[in-house]
């Protein structure tokens, strides 16, 4: 969730502890009114919905952290012949005249 614009963040934290406050008043037997009624089901749906999309971001995530270990590794080998021509060329260098 934190990777959330801020104001969608604090809609969904308000909307989680709205949902929460109406399941309490729900196991303590309160009776809800009917808009209260059609709110739970509006935020547990909405609720459901947001659950959907975590494995979509997760499986984005993985994904991105591939590519950037890819690039990492590749990146490491670039460095790593660079240094090897370095040393190579300070090696032909030394042995000139």
């Amino acid at each position: 969730m934190s990777r959330l614009p801020r104001p969608l963040r604090h809609k969904v934290v308000n909307q989680l502890d709205r949902l929460l406050t109406l399941r309490e008043l729900v196991d303590k037997g309160a009776p809800l009114t009917r808009v209260e009624r059609e709110e739970l089901e509006a935020l547990e749906d909405a609720m459901k919905e947001r659950a959907r999309w975590i494995p979509e971001q997760l499986d984005k995530a993985c994904a991105k952290v591939r590519a950037l270990s890819q690039k990492k590794w590749r990146v490491t080998q670039q460095l790593e012949a660079a240094r090897k021509r370095v040393a190579r060329l300070k090696a032909e260098q030394e042995l000139r005249p």
